[in-house]
């Protein structure tokens, strides 16, 4: 078999066509050729068939032996069942381990308020009295307490898995966003969003080492610009934000206004979810218009 799992191997030929890459120009990398226009469409790893369908039968998809029926089925106690993580995070990547690995840990923990939760829904129709008066303050004291035990179990476990899949110091580096716009400049822009110049003589003592160095080359755009234009888009999101709660308050009359009409609850909740539709489709609208006209 091979040394390296799929992850590692994929990672690798990476770094070797990034490395061939720099060979030809220092700052071209894969990904600044897909975001480049009319050079490359994309970039994407292939499946490992063997380890895919190997994933598959753990998670009880083996369509070849099974109906999907069944899966699907059985998909609640599989949910509650340990993940097998460590797979997982060699073929998808620590991110997706780690997604995988949140939701199983909220699926497992929400046991306990859905079986308590269960057992307070009987008691409704049992002794509405007792249901009021006790069981619904007992379970939002139990509810605080789950809460709290949950973040804390997590925290524990996350810094387990941190180190365990050795992310204790990762950064992720952030690659420039296709629709940026700016000049081609000598420099390099800091997590933080802050642009460091670099020269040729800045580079001097390396060179003079003997050491081959050049300045990087990145888009830079002006931050002033993009501070003016982020305070006009707040200026039109507390706009957007003043409408919504104008349109709330004229529903909430309206409602009043019709309650004694016999189609007073489907006029108001027609209305209601037309408002709902429309504003959260202006606000993606907005959204992306500001987003590409602010330049991030």
């Amino acid at each position: 078999g091979c040394v390296f799992v799929s992850l590692a191997r994929c990672r690798l030929v990476k770094a070797a066509v990034n490395e061939a890459l720099a060979g030809l120009d220092e700052s071209v990398t894969l990904q600044k050729l897909v975001n480049m226009k009319n050079a490359m469409l994309g970039a994407f790893w292939l499946h490992d068939d063997a380890e895919r369908t190997a994933l598959n039968n753990d998670f009880g998809f083996d369509l070849e032996r099974r109906a999907i029926g069944w899966a699907l089925v059985t998909a609640p106690m599989r949910a509650l069942a340990p993940l097998q993580l460590e797979r997982l995070c060699n073929y998808f990547g620590e991110a997706v381990a780690f997604y995988l690995a949140w939701l199983n840990f909220y699926a497992r923990f929400l046991a306990v308020p859905a079986a308590v939760g269960l057992v307070a829904y009987c008691v409704l129709y049992l002794d509405r009295d007792l249901y009021y008066d006790a069981v619904i303050p007992a379970y939002a004291a139990l509810m605080m307490v789950w809460s709290t035990a949950f973040v804390e179990q997590w925290k524990a476990r996350e810094a387990l898995l941190r180190r365990q899949w050795n992310m204790t110091s990762f950064e992720e580096t952030e690659e420039e966003r296709k629709g940026f716009r700016g000049k081609p400049a000598h420099g390099f822009y800091l997590p933080d969003g802050l642009w460091v110049s670099v020269t040729r003589e800045d580079l001097e003592p390396l060179r003079a080492a003997g050491l081959p160095a050049m300045p990087p080359t990145q888009k830079r755009a002006s931050a002033f610009a993009r501070r003016g234009k982020q305070v006009v888009s707040l200026v039109a999101l507390l706009g957007m934000g003043f409408a919504c709660v104008v349109t709330t308050l004229a529903i909430l009359l309206f409602r009043a206004y019709v309650e004694d009409q016999a189609y007073g609850p489907y006029a108001t909740g027609g209305i209601n979810a037309v408002a709902i539709t429309t504003f959260n489709a202006a606000f993606r609208a907005l959204a992306l218009r500001l987003n590409e006209w602010e330049n991030h």
